[in-house]
Parts: C-alpha cells; sequence; structure tokens
C-alpha cells in the first residue's frame, strides 16, 4: 500500500455509506464538546480577527459539518460569555485524503450555512483541503486548532517488511491471536514512525498558543489484541474472508497478503510519543477500543 493512498470511507449517503454509517463517531464528537469549548476559549484569548481551524481526517456526512457547528457554538458561548465584541472570523479547512467524498461535503453545506443563527454567529468560511495529514498541510504558524476524531489510529501505510512478507500474518489482517511477535513489532514501529511525524509538522504549523483535539481509538491496557466493537468486527471481518478462501471465491494468497493500516495504541505508547512535545499545548483524548 503506497502512503496516502485512496483508501477511504465509503462515499455519499447511501445505506452502505460513513454518511449513514457513523453514529459512534458522531457520539466521540459530542462526547469532546466540552474539551473543544476549552481549546477555543484558550485560542480566542490569544488570537486577534482570525482564526484558522483544521479538521484533520474528516470525512464526509453530517460529522464533518458538526465539527463546524460545534466549533461556531463554542465560540458564540465565549464571545456572549466574555463580552467579546472583535469580530472574529473563522477559516475551516476541512482535510482528508483526495478520494475522500468531497462534493458531497460541499453539496451539504448550504444546510449547515444558518448555524443557529443571530448577530452573534461569527463570519466562517470553509475551503476542502485533500492531503494526507503524514505531509506538510499547511505554512508555518498559521493554524490556531487542530481537530482530528476517529482518523489517526490509520496508519501511512502497512509497514513495508509486511508488504513484502506476505505469509507472515498468514489469516488475520491486522493483529490477531495467531499474529507473530514480529509483526506486532512491525504495526507498533509504523504507529511510532508515523506519529511523530504528525505531532513534528502539526507542531511547525501551529501558531504560538494554538491548540490540538486529537481523539481516536486506543488500547487500555499493554496488552496487543484489542477487545470491544472494533476487535469483534476485524474478527468477523477476517472469519468471512476466510470462507471466501475455502469456497475458492478469494484466492488465498491475496488474504495472506491483505493487512489493514490501523494500529490502535496504548496509553503509554502515547505517553511516550507525546512527552517531547509538551511545551506545545496538545489537548488529547484517547477512546479507549480496549
Amino acid at each position: 500500500m503506497e502512503e496516502a493512498s485512496g483508501v477511504r470511507m465509503a462515499p455519499g449517503n447511501g445505506e452502505n455509506s460513513y454518511a449513514t454509517n457513523s453514529r459512534l463517531q458522531e457520539k466521540a464528537i459530542l462526547e469532546t464538546r466540552p474539551v473543544l469549548s476549552k481549546a477555543i476559549e484558550e485560542v480566542l484569548s490569544t488570537c486577534d480577527s482570525t482564526m484558522v481551524v483544521a479538521d484533520l481526517g474528516c470525512s464526509s456526512g453530517p460529522n464533518t459539518l458538526l465539527v463546524v457547528s460545534e466549533v461556531i457554538g463554542a465560540i458564540r458561548a465565549y464571545t456572549k460569555k466574555a463580552d467579546d465584541a472583535r469580530g472574529v472570523e473563522v477559516q475551516f479547512f476541512l482535510n482528508d485524503l483526495p478520494g475522500n467524498d468531497f462534493n458531497f461535503v460541499f453539496r451539504s453545506l448550504e444546510y449547515y450555512h444558518n448555524l443557529g443563527g443571530g448577530k452573534d454567529t461569527p463570519p466562517y468560511y470553509v475551503a476542502g483541503l485533500p492531503g494526507s495529514y503524514y505531509q506538510k498541510l499547511f505554512p508555518r504558524r498559521s493554524v490556531h486548532l487542530f481537530h482530528s476524531s476517529y482518523s489517526l489510529m490509520w496508519r501511512s501505510k502497512i509497514p513495508p517488511e509486511l508488504s513484502s512478507c506476505t505469509h507472515l500474518n498468514e489469516g488475520n489482517i491486522y493483529i490477531g491471536k495467531t499474529t507473530p511477535p514480529i509483526v506486532i513489532k512491525m504495526f507498533q514501529e509504523q504507529f511510532q514512525k508515523d506519529f511523530e511525524l504528525f505531532l513534528t509538522l502539526r507542531s511547525r504549523e501551529l501558531v504560538n498558543g494554538g491548540r490540538m483535539l486529537l481523539t481516536f481509538l486506543g488500547r487500555k491496557s499493554e496488552e496487543m489484541l484489542m477487545h470491544g466493537d472494533v476487535a469483534t468486527a476485524f474478527e468477523w471481518v477476517s472469519i468471512s474472508l476466510q470462507s471466501l478462501v475455502q469456497k475458492g471465491r478469494v484466492e488465498k494468497e491475496k488474504l495472506d497478503s491483505f493487512n489493514l493500516p490501523y494500529y490502535a495504541p496504548s496509553v503509554k505508547e502515547m505517553t511516550r510519543k507525546t512527552i517531547r512535545y509538551l511545551t506545545v499545548p496538545i489537548v488529547g483524548q484517547t477512546s479507549p477500543s480496549a
């Protein structure tokens, strides 16, 4: 799998689309509302007349514009509470891979143009930004708030060594009960490289006093096997694919060479990776899946 490949959520708003099957992600956005409000208050206390907000891995569907709505609502609440009459304008950048269904997002914008209405709603502007968040996206010191929800567990690519040795993780599509330790180490190392790169890039792009709110799936313990809904889904997909192999509908070679570009880190792994970046204020929340 190439870095920044065409992997994306199912487009449109049909029965099998991401837009129709993203209630869990919506719940995560709503649960982090207090954290988002606090981050915005801290940013508004230092920024001037323009606030730049980037939603990384925005996908498409109602959740994308729910983030826009939540930010606007938090700004309105702050300016009303603080009696702030600066007239802050907000520029939103919605980021995802080029294969994302940006057209569906833009078609939905009209519905969200009146976010509560009223003269206290700040002027806001929305733009799409295709590209991988494992690459440089913005000029230095240009973004006030980075937001990312349920995206950062996706890796930039499959570990190269795993891609070249198709039978190393035979019968699994991720870290399963029969996954060898050497493969687990490959997934860990890919996460370490990706997440350090992500933090390095964002720390350069954040303005002084900027904030990041990152919500993604992780593990409660150091045990490598995941538990919960996501792990169950992966297990059933793996079983289904093995059934198709037995029926001759999928080649065994193809299944053995397929691995998800995914890794859910533990809290301890996250702490080790972020400690050197604590000079950049980061508001982070890991949503455990184990």
